[in-house]
């Protein structure tokens, strides 16, 4: 039996936690906030867009800051979801 509970986080501690805010519109025009959370040991140095099937790196003298590549991930993640979203509304009928 547990007779109390305490529990003091110390944010400061807290490390490679990335919160994403954004606005999402559907296809109707219909538009709500956004949060993505990620949990991360290292910062992304590579990644290849689904959406838009380039490869982005954060090295050489076009490289882009690792926070757009973080932002380039949450893009994918969104449209995958949407098409997971898609695909239960077909598999209802």
């Amino acid at each position: 039996m547990v007779e109390s509970f305490a529990n003091k986080p110390q944010v400061n501690a807290i490390k490679n936690d990335y919160a994403i805010w954004g606005q999402k519109t559907s296809a109707d025009g219909t538009s709500w906030p956004i949060h993505l959370r990620y949990a991360i040991d290292h910062k992304p140095t590579d990644y290849y867009s689904l959406k838009r099937r380039l490869s982005f790196t954060t090295e050489g003298a076009n490289g882009y800051d690792w926070r757009w590549l973080l932002y380039l991930m949450a893009e994918d993640y969104m449209i995958a979801q949407d098409r997971i979203q898609a695909l239960y509304k077909g598999l209802d009928r």
